[in-house]
């Protein structure tokens, strides 16, 4: 195997050797496999996996797992990548429910905290208050009036042209009839 392959199939961090040194001069660092065909199987690398200069590779262990040892370890890594996916799963479940529960909650807060500035805005501004909030209310009613007509107007400019089209086609329609009537 390369070092490439085994280091992203390896266990980050691992025990320092204070024996071997990779081709940094860095301590190596004695990491697990788990590739098909060394699965457990210890090497040392470069304690910063990260660092694509330094390609220092080693085994550690001598021997590769063979027989049911192999196939126990590579069942367990399959297990590990499996539980470790359904955990993620579970996780982002549960997140989705808290959020889902405490968004309505923050909500409310918000609605809270923002009544509140409103109360202390109020009290900053005075008797005036009273008086803008008339006024910003009955702007509000024009707004929502126009808005309405605006729509109407939308919906009768649209009528409009659908009848200027159906008669111009009524108009096309009717004049070769009427010329061929007339020959």
């Amino acid at each position: 195997s390369s070092s490439s392959e085994a280091g992203s199939n390896a266990i980050s961090g691992g025990m320092t050797s204070s024996y071997v040194r990779c081709l940094c001069s860095k301590l190596s660092v004695v990491r697990k496999a788990w590739t098909d065909d060394n699965p457990g199987r210890r090497f040392y690398g470069c304690p910063n996996p990260k660092w694509k200069s330094c390609t220092f590779f080693k085994w550690f262990d001598v021997e590769k797992p063979y027989g049911w040892q192999k196939n126990s370890l590579l069942e367990a890594r399959d297990l590990i990548r499996e539980q470790e996916e359904e955990l993620k799963k579970l996780k982002a479940m549960k997140l989705r429910a808290m959020v889902g529960r405490d968004g309505k909650e923050m909500e409310s807060e918000i609605l809270l905290q923002m009544e509140e500035e409103n109360k202390k805005l109020r009290a900053m501004v005075g008797p005036d208050a009273n008086e803008m909030e008339s006024k910003m209310l009955q702007l509000e009613n024009e707004n929502k009036k126009l808005k309405q007509e605006l729509a109407v107007s939308y919906g009768k400019e649209k009528m409009g042209k659908q009848f200027v089209i159906i008669s111009w086609v009524g108009f096309a329609c009717v004049t070769p009839v009427i010329v061929n009537a007339l020959k």
